[in-house]
């Protein structure tokens, strides 16, 4: 993308060219207003993950990366990960991305470390899934 302009108003180049008739405070708000209307235009993303850090510090890394599929709905991104039974949503596939990798690593810590005796069956079953699923990097 190629920016010209002056102090009353900007051009932004790439295949069109998009003038503004009124003056912008700064070309970083022109693209962030830009990347937003952008965004907002994009239905559907894929997230592919591979590793996730968790609270404490340690690595994991996934047997295979995982594609999250996401939908654009109501201003937000929303993927089911069903390794994890539940949803998960975000304003942005950034976020998305780092909502999922840090509820990984809690229900890390929280469950695929804990004694088996503590754990209801449902939590049993989620720390198989999440052991079946990671390795402790080293």
């Amino acid at each position: 993308m190629s920016v010209t302009g002056t102090a009353s108003n900007w051009t932004v180049g790439a295949a069109d060219t998009l003038v503004l008739s009124e003056p912008i405070e700064s070309l970083d708000s022109l693209l962030a207003n830009t990347e937003t209307e952008c965004a907002n235009q994009i239905a559907q993303v894929e997230i592919v993950i591979a590793e996730v850090r968790t609270p404490q510090g340690v690595l994991l890394r996934r047997d295979h990366p995982l594609c999250l599929r996401a939908s654009r709905s109501e201003g937000c991104y929303v993927a089911e990960v069903p390794e994890l039974e539940m949803p998960i949503a975000a304003y942005s596939h950034g976020e998305l991305a780092d909502a999922f990798t840090d509820l990984v690593g809690v229900l890390w810590e929280e469950y695929a470390l804990e004694d088996d005796t503590k754990l209801t069956e449902q939590g049993l079953a989620l720390k198989r899934r999440l052991r079946s699923r990671y390795v402790v990097a080293t």
